[in-house]
């Protein structure tokens, strides 16, 4: 991980990590070590034979062995599922009440003023 990443990392914002048996695997296991020292939340898809991922992580979301292959698809599968959960309920914290009401009263305003626009010659359709 370079420096941009790592100055992202704290308790708020999840960490995933893809942490397959591969060529770069005692790289990951390093790069969560560092996340881990700067008290970020490390979310890992592994495999279910892999134990010394499951001591160092916080969550593990656990993906079936298979050909070297398939890997990635069964990896995309749930990470796209907790990735899709994860920023909708983001997304419920950021947008508030207040915010969505005042983007429904703008649309309001907008339909109200089709009309208007109509009688004076903008629009050449009837409301």
């Amino acid at each position: 991980m370079k420096h941009g990443p790592i100055a992202l990392i704290d308790r708020e914002m999840p960490v995933v990590v893809l942490a397959t048996k591969n060529e770069v695997y005692e790289k990951v296991l390093s790069n969560i070590e560092e996340v881990k020292a700067r008290e970020g939340k490390v979310i890992a898809l592994a495999s279910p034979s892999d134990r010394e991922i499951v001591k160092k992580v916080d969550d593990v979301i656990l993906i079936p062995e298979t050909l070297p292959s398939l890997t990635p698809i069964l990896l995309t599968i749930p990470f796209n599922s907790w990735l899709t959960i994860w920023l909708t309920s983001r997304a419920r914290m950021w947008i508030s009440r207040e915010t969505c009401q005042e983007r429904d009263r703008r649309i309001i305003r907008q339909i109200e003023m089709l009309p208007n626009l109509y009688q004076a010659g903008i629009f050449n359709f009837k409301i």
